[in-house]
């Protein structure tokens, strides 16, 4: 819903299905603002978010968080992490539209730990970029056990479909009697 109110507006969007698809779509689509909601499979948002400032590549996107948790702590959280703003579900297309403009339009803001500035790229190690041996570590770390059955979206609309076609039909039926 979210890409395609984005691809309405006019804007080219690239989509992932969890936290470490969106560093790697993040680093190769170059985006001008990310809609990252906080929690998604394998990798939570603000994870994502963390790993974002730290690389110089991704360091300069504005993020707008968009979660469930509408607890005025979690928002402080996700501001001190570095977003640009903070958007509670449900929410409103347009709201959201408008947030990730004013988010292109202004600077990124400055991460802060204890009350000093500490810039987006500051670590205290070398940042870079997510390797194939990284992304493997990550996905043997966090990904979730293959025994255990997982919820593919992609069926649940599927399903979805079948249901609403066949409640159609049946009151079709019911009216055609």
């Amino acid at each position: 819903m979210v890409a395609f109110a984005f691809e309405l507006e006019g804007y080219d969007v690239a989509s992932a299905c969890d936290g470490i698809e969106a560093i790697v779509t993040a680093e190769s689509f170059h985006p001008d603002v990310m809609v990252l909601d906080i929690m998604m499979p394998r990798m939570d948002g603000l994870t994502v978010l963390g790993h974002l400032r730290k690389q110089p590549a991704t360091a300069a996107v504005p993020v707008v968080l968009l979660s469930a948790k509408a607890d005025s702590a979690d928002v402080a959280i996700g501001r001190r992490a570095g977003a640009s703003d903070y958007i509670t579900k449900p929410f409103e297309t347009d709201d959201l539209l408008e947030r990730a403009r004013r988010a292109m339009r202004e600077p990124v803001p400055v991460l802060t730990t204890a009350g000093t500035s500490a810039g987006p790229a500051s670590l205290p190690v070398e940042p870079r970029p997510l390797t194939d041996e990284d992304r493997e570590t990550w996905d043997a770390f966090i990904a979730p056990d293959p025994a255990v059955p997982r919820w593919d979206p992609q069926w649940t609309v599927i399903v979805a479909a079948v249901i609403a076609v066949v409640l159609v039909l049946v009151v079709v039926g019911f009216l055609l009697r």
